[in-house]
């Protein structure tokens, strides 16, 4: 609850803010970083990341957070991803057929993602494609 106590104080403070002329709602800055994205950021991309976070949602949606650290394991970059029902079960089989393995936290992929941004949801990545022999190369050479 707002302490009413200060309402003079308040008022004159706001009122050099609610005459400010450059000030944008929330959506109009969504939506010029939207636009920005589109008209900058190739719509697919093949990106080098970590797994950091990796979960089967009920509808067979896989959710993933990708993740990037910098030289002295401190935390440079991170995206929220997804694969999609149809596309999932195939990429998942492909990468245990080539590997041996399953998707998991802490595997280095090369993953090719569509670039979203919703105005009200933010930023994220739709996984198109693994790149498996990536991965068995990463843990080739860290073994």
């Amino acid at each position: 609850m707002l302490n009413t106590r200060n309402s003079d104080r308040i008022t004159d403070d706001s009122r050099a803010f609610s005459e400010t002329p450059n000030r944008i709602s929330l959506r109009e800055l969504m939506d010029r970083i939207s636009r920005a994205i589109a008209d900058h950021v190739p719509k697919q991309q093949w990106v080098q990341a970590e797994i950091s976070q990796l979960k089967a949602a009920n509808g067979g949606h896989w959710w993933l957070e990708l993740a990037e650290h910098d030289d002295q394991a401190n935390l440079a970059a991170r995206a929220r991803a997804v694969m999609w029902k149809p596309q999932a079960a195939s990429l998942l089989e492909r990468f245990k057929s080539a590997t041996g393995g399953t998707l998991q936290a802490g595997l280095k992929v090369l993953v090719l993602v569509d670039t979203n941004f919703h105005p009200a949801y933010g930023l994220s990545l739709v996984v198109r494609n693994i790149d498996p022999s990536y991965t068995w190369r990463s843990v080739r050479i860290s073994s």
